[in-house]
């Protein structure tokens, strides 16, 4: 995860999105620990109950 981030900011992303699962609560906590927070859906709508971005 952490290349993936230092490769999206290398080629000049603003923003990353990840969706996951409220069930995966310590994903969840992993991903907030990275810096990402909780957001509403960019599209309006996801098939998953949490959207964190950085």
């Amino acid at each position: 995860m952490l290349t993936a981030l230092t490769k999206a900011r290398h080629l000049g992303a603003r923003e990353v999105f990840l969706e996951t699962a409220s069930i995966l609560e310590r994903a969840v906590r992993l991903y907030q620990n990275m810096g990402f927070s909780e957001i509403p859906h960019p599209e309006g709508k996801s098939v998953f109950p949490v959207q964190i971005c950085i």
